[in-house]
């Protein structure tokens, strides 16, 4: 009897014993400066892209489960979506895309999996005021994609008053009169 126990104490060791969590080995540290510089690479590619007006480049850059935001409200595209109007931008020789990004701000997250950009300049579709491209990127297994862009129009508060009345009268213009 006491073979029996001593038998089911000793399965009973092992079986607990193989139940006892793994310890993981520590995360190895990311480089956050190198993790940046691919990042501002890949916006570089971007935004060259955007000037040459090469949209095959551009959709690459775009992850697949993607939200890109326009300047108008109903600017509101998936990868497919946006990838078309691109295309249709980019065929119509009128558009010209001429920018220097002015100012580029980048966060990459501790884990070195994904970075929020925001960057700022003039562009000739508007020449008075600022244009912002607010920007998540996603690290997969071999380069930085595009999950998420913001392009806004960013007046300065100074400008405010001026275009608010200028789109009021802009409206009280365009409604018709009541008799």
């Amino acid at each position: 009897m006491k073979r029996k126990y001593s038998f089911f104490i000793a399965v009973a060791i092992v079986f607990v014993a193989c139940q006892q969590p793994q310890i993981a080995a520590p995360p190895k540290p990311v480089d956050l400066d190198a993790a940046k510089k691919e990042v501002t690479t890949m916006l570089d590619d971007y935004h060259g892209a955007m000037k040459t007006k090469n949209a095959s480049l551009m959709a690459n850059l775009f992850a697949e489960e993607g939200l890109y935001c326009g300047t108008d409200p109903n600017e509101l595209w998936d990868k497919e979506a946006f990838s078309d109007y691109i295309r249709q931008a980019f065929a119509d020789t009128s558009v010209v895309t001429n920018y220097t990004v002015e100012r580029r701000k980048v966060r990459v997250s501790p884990d070195g999996k994904s970075a929020i950009a925001v960057e700022q300049f003039i562009d000739s579709y508007s020449p008075k005021i600022l244009v912002r491209v607010v920007s998540h990127l996603v690290r997969d297994s071999i380069s930085w994609k595009l999950d998420f862009t913001s392009w806004a129009l960013v007046p300065t508060n100074a400008d405010l008053p001026r275009i608010n009345q200028a789109v009021a009268d802009e409206q009280s213009a365009t409604q018709p009169t009541q008799q």
